[in-house]
């Protein structure tokens, strides 16, 4: 104890601090923390028990980068939002990964908008009865669907030629108000297989009655089979990939 008017003496003064320290973590530890904010700049980060990070908020001092990480107890990460691909000049990405680190969801970071896993294939109906007119451009096979990827890859088989010689096809996407198209494939003979890529606008992810849809124009008339052998939604990346398939 330090005597009135008297100096304290260097371990009454670390008593002091010591007690003073103490008094300021019994504080914090009552404090609701619902209105705590971390400085700008700064990284919030929670710990289980076993001392294993459990979450992590704001910049990573290491590269300067915003990140939100979200760890399962063993310490893999399960829920992320990180800057994107910067390859590709990718925006901020989420992603939800399994415990052995394979992603089960994740947004397209390319795009901006939809998502790139899981990734969705919709059936590709083809239009019964075609009767091919020369020169007619016709619908040989539709799909309506919801779409969740900002782009679909897609290939038809035209087959079973009866009379007309080639066919050329291409894509068209369509909301009932709105319609765009991909470049054409062929002409090409009866058993070739037509491949393009579409993009799917932002507005058109996850809405009704969005049709995506074969368009094929023959040379002469008559009849043919086709059959949708892939129609799969794919990222922003690999539609970036395939500029001449577009």
């Amino acid at each position: 104890m330090t005597a009135p008017g008297s100096v304290p003496q260097p371990n009454e003064r670390l008593e002091q601090r010591i007690k003073k320290l103490e008094g300021i973590i019994e504080d914090m530890q009552r404090r609701d923390l619902s209105h705590a904010t971390v400085g700008q700049g700064g990284r919030l980060r929670g710990l289980y028990k076993d001392g294993t990070e459990a979450f992590s908020y704001g910049t990573d001092p290491v590269d300067g980068q915003n990140r939100m990480i979200q760890r399962y107890t063993t310490g893999q990460t399960a829920i992320r939002i990180t800057p994107g691909a910067a390859l590709y000049g990718g925006a901020e990405q989420m992603v939800i990964q399994e415990l052995s680190g394979k992603r089960v969801l994740a947004t397209d970071d390319v795009a901006g908008y939809g998502i790139v896993e899981p990734s969705f294939a919709n059936p590709m109906v083809a239009i019964p009865g075609l009767n091919m007119v020369n020169g007619v451009e016709q619908k040989v096979a539709t799909c309506k669907a919801f779409f969740y990827q900002s782009a679909f890859w897609c290939e038809l088989l035209c087959t079973n030629f009866n009379v007309m010689t080639q066919v050329s096809v291409r894509l068209s996407l369509s909301d009932g108000v709105t319609t765009s198209f991909s470049s054409s494939s062929g002409p090409f003979g009866g058993g070739a297989t037509h491949t393009r890529f579409i993009s799917i606008p932002a507005a058109f992810v996850n809405k009704q009655n969005v049709e995506l849809a074969w368009l094929a124009t023959s040379v002469g008339s008559g009849t043919m089979t086709v059959a949708g052998i892939r129609n799969h939604g794919i990222s922003r990346a690999l539609f970036n990939l395939n500029p001449g398939l577009q």
